[in-house]
């Protein structure tokens, strides 16, 4: 059975603190689908980042230890380095928050939101904080999953 959310979301209005009420009873298998390729998507460059850091990390190691047979793996690291690199300046940071905006559009709509700030992607792009507008996809996602375990 779906469950309704009532979330509160914070935001700023000219520095000003404030929030909204927002009513979430229903969530398609298209936006669940949706959310996780994009979960996936940024977990997969927080990887290539966490990846690139320690290799990084230990090309300077070798640099300075100068253990047997560092110079071969100093070119293999800086080579892996070199592609991990590639790979995080590739990622397309403009549609995946584009695929934000056009998630959480699809949310309120489908939630009877019709008109107002919240369809105003200006409104997500400058007055809600990152970590709230995630949290609440976060929030709405996971709203009828019972994350208490049950003894």
């Amino acid at each position: 059975m779906s469950k309704e959310l009532i979330y509160n979301l914070p935001y700023r209005e000219n520095g000003e603190k404030k929030s909204i009420e927002i009513k979430i009873d229903f969530l398609s298998r298209g936006i669940a689908r949706d959310f996780d390729n994009l979960h996936k998507k940024q977990e997969s460059l927080r990887s290539k980042w966490e990846e690139l850091k320690s290799t990084d990390a230990l090309i300077e190691e070798y640099k300075k230890e100068k253990p047997e047979g560092y110079k071969k793996e100093l070119k293999e690291l800086f080579a892996k380095s070199e592609n991990l690199k590639i790979d995080i300046l590739s990622f397309d940071k403009n549609t995946f928050i584009d695929d934000q905006y056009k998630l959480l559009q699809m949310i309120l709509k489908d939630n009877g939101i019709k008109d107002g700030i919240l369809l105003n992607n200006d409104f997500w792009e400058y007055q809600v904080d990152v970590q709230d507008m995630m949290t609440f996809l976060v929030a709405v996602i996971y709203k009828d999953i019972d994350l208490k375990k049950k003894h």
